[in-house]
């Protein structure tokens, strides 16, 4: 758990300091310590597949608000 929460905290940082290209493997890291397909977190995010997809592979960074979700759901199963 506390390596999940540093990871997190990582990628808030990183997002925070406006990281050009957010380090796609800790987003699909925390992904997958949820146990959650992409699919599936898109859609808990509200965003289409593609959309997530792209965050993953760094061809787009989520906005503010999208962060923001990704963070509250990445981290409130411990």
């Amino acid at each position: 758990m506390l390596t999940l929460l540093l990871l997190l905290y990582i990628l808030i940082l990183e997002v925070k300091k406006g990281v050009e290209n957010m380090d796609i493997t800790k987003l699909k890291e925390l992904r997958n310590k949820r146990d959650l397909t992409q699919l599936q977190l898109a859609k808990l995010v509200g965003v289409t597949l593609n959309t997530y997809a792209n965050w993953e592979k760094g061809a787009n960074e989520p906005n503010e608000d999208n962060m923001e979700k990704l963070m509250e759901i990445l981290e409130e199963v411990k």
